[in-house]
């Protein structure tokens, strides 16, 4: 069998018009389905890596958010704790301050209740001071008290002639401790009638609880010559003395 160039030519001719059709409905397909799986792949990739990297971020975001929020807490509690420990030495200091206003209000009051007592006891024992010795002036003489204090009144009267008579007074009021004889009052109205130029009208009433003695009211004028206006007297006095001492002391 011998070299045909004609059947060579075809057989190229064939070759090639298989090969175009192949490029043509093989080769071309396949590499542009090959180029798209390529460029399919590298899409995902770059998604990948896009999504990756933002995974990154958020995770670098959320670390930094979270030491922030570490940072806030640690703030929050140290403020917390500072104004804590600021609110409880306030509230000490208050305490201290409110026990010390209480004791020394409970001392005021203790210097009140001790004043008070004192006081009660000096009155007490004033009025008891004065009340025996009422009693015992009146066992040492109780007739004659009444006498002495009368003698006493005429001299006062006498002594006060001018002051009586200023009062312009025409009645005269005289409380006695026990009633005095007609010659006794008779005697105490020529004595104010000599301060007043004129006798007066006498208004005679009795008080068992003067104990003994007379007050003479004139006017304004009020004489007291009774035992019980001299232990007031006594009494004032006394309480003064003991007032005094209480001061000192």
């Amino acid at each position: 069998m011998g070299f045909s160039l004609t059947s060579f030519i075809f057989e190229i001719a064939n070759f090639l018009v298989l090969m175009w059709i192949l490029n043509r409905l093989v080769f071309k397909p396949l590499k542009k389905g090959v180029q798209q799986r390529r460029d399919e792949l590298k899409r995902q990739e770059d998604e990948l890596a896009a999504a990756l990297l933002d995974t990154r971020e958020r995770e670098a975001g959320a670390e930094a958010l979270r030491r922030d929020i570490e940072s806030l807490r640690d703030e929050v509690l140290r403020e917390a704790t500072h104004r804590a420990s600021e609110e409880r030495a306030r509230l000490l200091a208050q305490a201290r301050e409110d026990a010390d206003a209480e004791r020394a209000r409970a001392r005021r009051m203790l210097s009140v209740e001790r004043e008070a007592a004192a006081n009660w006891v000096r009155e007490l024992a004033v009025e008891h001071g004065a009340q025996i010795a009422g009693r015992m002036l009146m066992e040492i003489s109780p007739d004659g008290a009444d006498t002495a204090i009368f003698e006493r009144l005429l001299e006062e009267v006498e002594r006060r002639r001018d002051e009586l008579r200023a009062t312009g007074a025409e009645e005269v009021e005289a409380t006695f401790a026990h009633l005095p004889s007609s010659e006794s009052v008779g005697r105490l109205r020529h004595a104010l009638a000599a301060c007043l130029e004129q006798p007066p009208h006498m208004v005679l009433r009795d008080d068992e609880g003067l104990i003994a003695g007379v007050v003479l009211r004139v006017g304004h004028l009020v004489l007291d010559a009774s035992i019980l206006g001299q232990l007031d007297v006594f009494r004032d006095r006394v309480r003064g003395l003991l007032e005094q001492e209480a001061r000192v002391a």
